[in-house]
């Protein structure tokens, strides 16, 4: 699960709600808490909370390369 978690955010670049990638990865939004605290202290992505009702989740900047090469875009570290 954690792979389709970033492949979702990576073409997902402003982030998403936690309901709408639950949505999107095909799991209840409890199911991803756990697989989000790992991929969040490992680096991989970012949790916001623009409000408190509210966590919005991205990739951090340092793996956003994985939009263009899931793509077929232009190769990693060019």
């Amino acid at each position: 699960m954690p792979w389709r978690i970033v492949k979702t955010l990576a073409h997902n670049h402003h982030g998403l709600t936690l309901r709408e990638l639950a949505r999107r990865v095909g799991v209840a939004p409890k199911t991803l808490y756990r697989h989000l605290d790992k991929l969040q202290k490992t680096g991989v992505l970012e949790i916001h909370r623009p409000s408190p009702r509210i966590m919005l989740i991205k990739l951090s900047p340092r793996y956003l390369w994985l939009s263009q090469f899931l793509k077929g875009g232009s190769r990693v570290g060019s």
